[in-house]
């Protein structure tokens, strides 16, 4: 038996002698009571907002994003289906472009306030004093 997929909907039914493969789906379209909860997301979220810096992070909250993504539609890595289809089925845009949209948002509001505003004066802030050793810190413009 082979699995029927339609790539207009997110609905799947398990190949035979594959058990657990789209068992959290019900026939009627209901969710099991096994998934996990509704703090999940909302964690990827906080992630997405905070600790985007470093590509190490923005790739593993990439990952997080497509597992949910096929948790969603009730398939996994096993099915072999490309990251794109999912993002077509679900309407979904990539949560880093998403992120680094806010970032640049962000900067944007931050450049149109007055040179006055505190924000803008820390911007050109210079810290006097020895710091500490090592690699220097990123500074505003970097």
């Amino acid at each position: 038996m082979t699995e029927d997929y339609d790539p207009d909907s997110c609905t799947s039914r398990p190949r035979a002698g594959r058990e657990g493969r789209g068992s959290f789906i019900q026939g009627d379209g209901n969710i099991d009571s096994d998934t996990p909860g509704p703090g999940r997301l909302e964690k990827m979220e906080s992630s997405n907002e905070h600790h985007m810096r470093q590509e190490n992070q923005a790739r593993k909250l990439e990952t997080a994003e497509m597992r949910m993504l096929r948790w969603m539609c009730g398939h996994t890595r096993l099915d072999r289906i490309r990251n794109e289809v999912f993002r077509k089925i679900l309407h979904v845009a990539n949560i880093s472009d998403k992120a680094r949209e806010g970032r640049l948002r962000w900067s944007g509001h931050v450049r149109r306030r007055s040179q006055s505003a505190p924000i803008r004066k820390v911007e050109l802030l210079t810290v006097e004093g020895k710091g500490e050793g090592g690699r220097p810190r990123l500074t505003w413009d970097e």
